[in-house]
């Protein structure tokens, strides 16, 4: 099933034999898949109790499953110098990239086990690229991330990690929701690389830039005094909404890792995926939480259509 926003398909749940479901996407094709493992003979209403329980009996217990009930204030600290320096870009792999922010994302300076197939459910690629981006962080030398190589009860190589964050001088809040909410899922590889490196650099900007976008043209300035305007954004700045980039293109693509002629494609994952939003004054508006919600049923069909083959070993 292709990728689509919860805005932006409809679906139409049956409880024939094998349980088709039909979606319609933006230009109005109609594709029908068919899901073998979930029963609709309940109403509608009652889907999300079916789900549960659904979930419980089809997935492993060391797999994510996605819900609605999506914290939209817990948040984890990334380093901006991670990103200027190069270590984002011009270090650690794609791999690695994606599933930074997941390892980020659990307890700081507590270990931490789950399953290589748990992260890739989080992050939308398969155990193996999981591996691969453990063993890039290690070659690396994260700071302040330690990761161990343990066997698992089945024989397979497990890794557990404990991230012991040390407060930076120009870090910023990662919102979980990011992840949870389906959006980082979703995101092409590339499209990772880059918001990473969006948000490590975009965040320096003018409040003024900021209230144009907003299009909050009031004369704030004439009305509160200039000393009492910048009081009052910088009280609301920790709650705004997005960042702001308006910079090189070679630039950024070389801090995100990605070649320069596939920075287009990179920002156009972000933007279906709402990380990312053109602004009408040129440039990008970054959010700093997914704009877009993806339905739970979606998301765990997305999970079990792309992972299950893996199910087993796990």
């Amino acid at each position: 099933m292709s990728s689509l926003p919860a805005q932006t398909f409809q679906e139409e749940l049956s409880s024939k034999n094998n349980n088709p479901v039909t979606v319609t996407s933006y230009d109005g094709v109609r594709q029908t898949k068919t899901y073998d493992y979930i029963s609709w003979e309940r109403p509608q209403s009652q889907s999300r109790n079916v789900l549960d329980d659904t979930m419980k009996r089809t997935h492993p217990a060391k797999i994510y499953v996605y819900s609605e009930k999506n914290s939209l204030s817990k948040h984890f600290w990334f380093d901006s110098s991670w990103v200027s320096s190069g270590l984002w870009g011009e270090i650690l792999p794609k791999a690695s990239q994606s599933i930074l922010p997941v390892i980020l994302s659990f307890k700081q300076n507590s270990w931490h086990n789950p399953s290589e197939l748990y992260i890739a459910s989080m992050v939308g690629v398969n155990p193996h690229t999981v591996g691969r981006g453990f063993k890039g962080l290690v070659d690396a030398g994260f700071p302040d991330l330690k990761i161990e190589k343990y066997r698992t009860k089945k024989g397979h190589l497990g890794r557990k990690f404990r991230y012991t964050r040390a407060k930076a001088e120009n870090e910023f809040p990662f919102h979980d929701l990011i992840i949870t909410s389906g959006s980082w899922f979703n995101a092409p590889s590339i499209s990772k690389s880059l918001y990473g490196a969006l948000r490590g650099i975009s965040n320096r900007f003018d409040p003024e830039e900021y209230e144009a976008e907003l299009s909050l043209y009031e004369d704030t300035e004439e009305l509160y005094g200039q000393a009492d305007w910048e009081a009052e954004f910088a009280a609301s700045y920790k709650d705004r909404l997005f960042d702001i980039w308006n910079g090189s293109i070679s630039e950024i693509s070389q801090l995100a890792g990605i070649s320069r002629r596939h920075f287009h494609s990179a920002i156009e994952g972000l933007i279906e995926v709402g990380l990312v939003k053109e602004s009408e004054y040129g440039g990008y508006l970054v959010y700093l939480k997914s704009s877009t919600s993806y339905k739970r049923l979606h998301m765990n069909m997305q999970v079990k259509e792309k992972l299950s083959k893996y199910y087993d070993k796990y």
